[in-house]
């Protein structure tokens, strides 16, 4: 887009490109995240049934 004196929509595209990368990149962490926060959930379920 720069080539063709686009100048404004190829930020654009970088930038979504950038955020994108980014977001897929640190997919993993969250998904660990994720499963971490389910597991104590899982293990603190059965502790408050017997309350």
């Amino acid at each position: 887009m720069f080539m063709i004196n686009q100048k404004d929509r190829g930020m654009t595209l970088i930038q979504n490109a950038s955020i994108g990368y980014i977001l897929v990149q640190l997919m993993p962490l969250l998904m660990q995240l994720l499963v971490g926060i389910g597991n104590t959930v899982a293990m603190a379920a059965p502790f408050t049934l017997l309350i």
